[in-house]
């Protein structure tokens, strides 16, 4: 989600191919292994389909051989939050979290590094509850790892240390992009018409 947020959402470029901006971020390095972090989505009343878009993306992501997609999961509970103003009133909201994919992304750093599963890694993220692990990969193991801000530059988490930085371009979203149609064993995969 840190990806969707940070420069997919509000964007046409949604059908991303993650490998293709892998390698427009890494052009002098290959590219072995894509590890895609998710949860389901869970159904919305204000967007009844964006579950069913979800999966053809999912589905489209499957056939690329470099990737693997981790799925984590959603949580929905009622919650009495307090209200901005005036204090000290609150109301009850449904609150709605992804839980499970920053925990299996930063076992996941960990793991390919202690495992020797690459020479060097880049992280598509700016949320700093994964400097610990990217801190101990780079001190413990002395692996390389770059760190790929999908917002604004001056949205920045200064707590992030790598050891390079990149930032992603709208030029290299759009030039990143899955065919618009794709076929897998359960039949065809169009990018939806709108997202």
């Amino acid at each position: 989600m840190n990806l969707f947020y940070g420069c997919l959402k509000g964007s046409p470029y949604k059908w991303l191919d993650p490998v293709a901006l892998s390698k427009a971020l890494l052009p002098n390095d290959e590219v072995k292994t894509v590890r895609y972090f998710t949860a389901r989505l869970i159904n919305s009343p204000q967007d009844p389909v964006r579950h069913i878009r979800q999966l053809q993306y999912l589905r489209a992501l499957a056939m690329l051989p470099e990737v693997t997609i981790h799925l984590g999961h959603y949580r929905r509970d009622r919650v009495r939050m307090p209200v901005a103003s005036p204090p000290p009133n609150t109301i009850e909201v449904i609150k709605t979290e992804e839980k499970g994919t920053d925990v299996s992304l930063g076992a996941h750093v960990m793991r390919d590094a202690y495992l020797q599963h690459c020479e060097m890694q880049l992280v598509i993220t700016n949320d700093c509850d994964l400097e610990e692990p990217i801190r101990l990969v780079r001190k413990d193991v002395r692996m390389m790892v770059g760190i790929v801000n999908p917002h604004a530059g001056s949205r920045r988490t200064p707590r992030l240390a790598g050891d390079f930085y990149r930032s992603i371009r709208p030029s290299a979203l759009a030039a990143s992009q899955l065919p618009a149609a794709l076929k897998d064993a359960a039949g065809p995969i169009t990018k939806p018409l709108q997202w």
